[in-house]
């Protein structure tokens, strides 16, 4: 076993798997290409482990070449449910794959405004984390951008053939519409490039951790768009629950290019999401965690709070959120005074559920918080003898404090990701009401 690991850990790192799914299943190595075709070996049956590790990685990577060369042609399927002929043996051959990718400290390298020099542009829409886009403002310069949910956004790119090219309110100019407009064609453009002449979205069928898995497949470098597109996730999320009626589909936008549907009533999603959460710090990973979607748009899905899945993707919202707000704290701290900028802080209770919380201190006049489980009210007591102040420290839930308190904490309009400006500190009379609703659940 500890062979096959070393394999999969110097696969992943070979240039030809660049985006590639790979994962170790038993004795063997699966691989899943990003243009969907697969193969699986057996790196034992080639290399002798007691080898040179230079011979034994020389070995590994002419072997998975020949893999690439020989890798079975992909499957697909379309909006009407469709399965082609080969889809049951791709998906098989595909065997169990984890998306390994890099696990590198998770940055955010924004691109400058660039001319639009292309008089009729391709236009398409690109899918991030919104710390991405937050990042992106200069001054009163920004890119374009709309939030889908709390923490995943939209904005609008350039199809360049070597990559994306985004665009910044300040090449409005250039281009003759408005952003509501831009925002229609950009995704009317994706579902063309995907159907040429008719709409159709490509998915693949493969096993990860042992978890059934519907993946997007194109168009390539823009799998992750599809999220914006609400109306064809509605029809995918139809014709997926008449496959699985007993089980809702959750769809992931794990990475800018991995977009992932799971299904709620499937045994292996822990395994599955525990593959998520090692990459974490991926600077390609977006915010993967599962949704529903309805016509009303997105809604993060939560499963019971004593679950293990509970716990693991109590694990994956905490650190993807605390490096969103991070970034808004960074962006806003650059853009003027807005008082005290409280950070996110994950927890974990005695129970072992994972939450959030934040801490609002008496010495803060005025500023906001970040949308969060928990809420602490803290005071130094005072130093000097003539001052009857005494310590106080109350932890309570934030949408209790909210209801104790309004007058204090009330929602930012114009905070995304959602922040709740606070005004001074809780008087005597209502800090012994927040103590005594401390242990208030609901």
């Amino acid at each position: 076993m500890e062979f096959v690991q070393w394999a999969l850990e110097k696969a992943v790192e070979h240039p030809d798997l660049a985006g590639a799914i790979v994962t170790a299943d038993g004795e063997s190595l699966d691989v899943l290409l990003p243009d969907g075709r697969a193969f699986r070996f057996r790196p034992g049956v080639f290399i002798a482990e007691d080898a040179p590790e230079v011979q034994r990685a020389e070995l590994l990577y002419r072997l998975i070449s020949i893999g690439v060369e020989q890798a079975k042609a992909p499957m697909f399927d379309d909006a009407t449910g469709h399965i082609g002929e080969d889809a049951s043996a791709a998906a098989s051959a595909s065997g169990d794959a984890e998306a390994l990718i890099d696990l590198d400290d998770r940055h955010l390298h924004v691109p400058e405004p660039a001319p639009i020099l292309d008089a009729n542009p391709t236009i398409v829409p690109i899918v991030r984390s919104a710390d991405y886009f937050v990042n992106s403002h200069r001054g009163e310069d920004s890119m374009i951008y709309v939030p889908l949910t709390d923490f995943v956004g939209v904005g609008l790119a350039l199809d360049n053939p070597d990559a994306a090219q985004p665009i910044y309110y300040s090449q409005m100019e250039q281009v003759p519409s408005d952003v509501g407009a831009l925002l229609a064609e950009s995704v009317n453009a994706l579902r063309r490039v995907v159907g040429y002449q008719r709409v159709s979205v490509d998915l693949g069928l493969s096993r990860i951790s042992g978890a059934d898995v519907v993946t997007f497949l194109a168009p390539e470098n823009y799998e992750l768009s599809w999220f914006c597109d609400v109306e064809m996730m509605i029809q995918v999320a139809q014709r997926l629950r008449e496959r699985h009626p007993d089980d809702i589909p959750l769809f992931v936008p794990a990475a800018r290019t991995k977009f992932y549907v799971v299904f709620s009533e499937d045994p292996h999603l822990v395994d599955f999401f525990t593959i998520l959460l090692t990459q974490r710090r991926s600077s390609e990973a977006v915010y993967p965690l599962p949704h529903t979607v309805t016509a009303d748009g997105w809604k993060e899905w939560v499963p019971f709070a004593d679950s293990k899945l509970a716990q693991v993707l109590g694990a994956l919202r905490g650190s993807f959120r605390q490096a969103i707000y991070a970034q808004q704290v960074r962006a806003l701290s650059s853009w003027g005074d807005f008082g005290e900028l409280k950070s996110y802080i994950p927890r974990r209770l005695h129970s072992g559920q994972r939450v959030s919380a934040t801490e609002w201190n008496a010495m803060d006049v005025r500023g906001s918080i970040p949308d969060t489980d928990f809420i602490s009210f803290i005071r130094e007591p005072s130093p000097h003898p003539w001052e009857n102040s005494n310590g106080v420290r109350i932890t309570i839930r934030s949408h209790i404090a909210r209801e104790i308190w309004p007058q204090g904490i009330m929602r930012d309009s114009t905070a995304w990701p959602p922040r709740w400006n606070v005004q001074g500190f809780p008087d005597e009379a209502t800090l012994a009401q927040l103590a005594q609703s401390a242990d208030r659940e609901f």
